[in-house]
């Protein structure tokens, strides 16, 4: 590992270090790093108002957008990235590229832009989007077809996962209310019915009672379930390597973890392909969706005469 042309450590490693793992998306960010410093230097792209900084590029990993007041601020740029690319051995998916123009807030045609000899990056179509953290965009989001598109998406692949599940009808009816936020509930009551009545969690009597609400206190909601996993790996990390000196043996975190109605991660499936067992991912969720029905039936079937 090098710094300001420095040697700061050397890391011995038998093998290559596979997609997934814990290590290599900090490898990949310490090795795109110097592309923003470059860029940034170019003084290219944009003045935010009342504030001492100029944007040219974003960059989320691989995803790269970058800004430019001028055709010729773009081409600056794009060298740029075309000399860095080159250097590190990493080669540009332009087929994935898309250059679009705005005048005033108003998209307007323009021509594609060359990137060496014989490339070039295209112009977006009057109708066409491009796509930026796999999310279809052109002047900006738009929030309210994203959310619905995620939504419809959540609830086909969930769907489908509990008609494979051997839940009874009444726990998948259960789960699915559960899903779509419909769970009667104080706070359904008081916001979506319009009841005049207590939204505070009739057991704590201190937050609003919604379903994630319900089941926080022993699984995590489904916005959590990334930030867990990840959680779970990292306070297990000395653990494993203790071990790992102790016994001179190669050791790995392997985090199970589930959200309350069902949620995994991308990951979650090759964690469970290093488990023994054939169908253990599925047994798992069923496990925890027959958990979640139990505590919203009880919490909510004790006192269904409110």
């Amino acid at each position: 590992m090098e710094t300001l042309w420095k040697q700061i450590w050397e890391v011995e490693t038998q093998h290559n270090e596979q997609g997934g793992d814990s290590l290599s998306p900090i490898l990949f960010c310490i090795a795109m790093a110097p592309l923003t410093y470059e860029l940034n230097r170019l003084n290219c792209g944009y003045q935010l108002k009342n504030k001492n900084v100029k944007v040219s590029n974003l960059l989320y990993r691989d995803d790269l957008k970058i800004f430019g007041r001028s055709e010729q601020e773009l081409r600056k740029e794009m060298k740029v990235i075309q000399t860095y690319s080159t250097d590190i051995g990493m080669e540009m998916g332009l087929k994935k590229c898309a250059k679009v123009t705005f005048k005033r807030g108003e998209k307007v045609k323009s021509e594609g832009i060359e990137v060496g000899d014989s490339h070039l990056i295209k112009e977006l179509g009057e109708n066409g989007t491009y796509k930026c953290l796999a999310i279809n965009k052109t002047r900006g989001t738009d929030e309210t077809q994203v959310k619905d598109r995620l939504r419809r998406e959540y609830i086909r692949r969930t769907n489908e996962w509990l008609r494979k599940g051997e839940l009874k009808g009444e726990t998948e009816s259960l789960i699915i209310a559960a899903q779509n936020q419909a769970i009667n509930t104080r706070y359904h009551k008081k916001n979506i019915l319009r009841q005049n009545v207590n939204s505070k969690c009739r057991l704590c009597e201190e937050h609003e009672e919604t379903t994630e609400h319900i089941i926080a206190g022993s699984v995590p909601g489904n916005r959590r379930v990334k930030e867990k996993e990840a959680e779970k790996v990292l306070k297990h990390k000395e653990l494993a390597l203790e071990t790992q000196r102790m016994w001179n043996c190669r050791t790995k975190v392997i985090p199970v973890v589930i959200g309350a109605l069902g949620t995994i991660t991308n990951s979650f499936k090759n964690y469970i392909k290093e488990i023994a067992g054939h169908k253990l991912s599925e047994s798992l969720q069923k496990s925890v969706l027959l958990g979640t029905a139990h505590i919203l039936s009880k919490v909510l079937g004790e006192t269904s005469n409110e």
